[in-house]
């Protein structure tokens, strides 16, 4: 199955998200987390379809890049 997924380049931030694509990232708090760029000590960001099959999105709360609305991180498994 080909990945649905395309990757935030390394230090850059989406200036908007494409429609019918919503942002995510990963579960990695760099030091001065939220105020840090994709790629800082393992933080990875790219945008998906809503529903993709490879893991489960949920709605995030961090504070990361708030002027581009609502995002998502990665839920792993033993989440709640």
């Amino acid at each position: 199955m080909k990945s649905t997924a395309r990757y935030v380049r390394t230090m850059t931030v989406p200036r908007t998200i494409p429609p019918g694509r919503i942002l995510v990232h990963n579960h990695v708090r760099p030091r001065g987390f939220p105020n840090v760029g994709v790629g800082q000590d393992g933080f990875r960001a790219w945008t998906d379809i809503p529903k993709p099959k490879e893991y489960r999105p949920v709605v995030c709360h961090c504070g990361w890049e708030p002027q581009l609305g609502k995002h998502y991180r990665v839920k792993f498994k033993k989440q709640k």
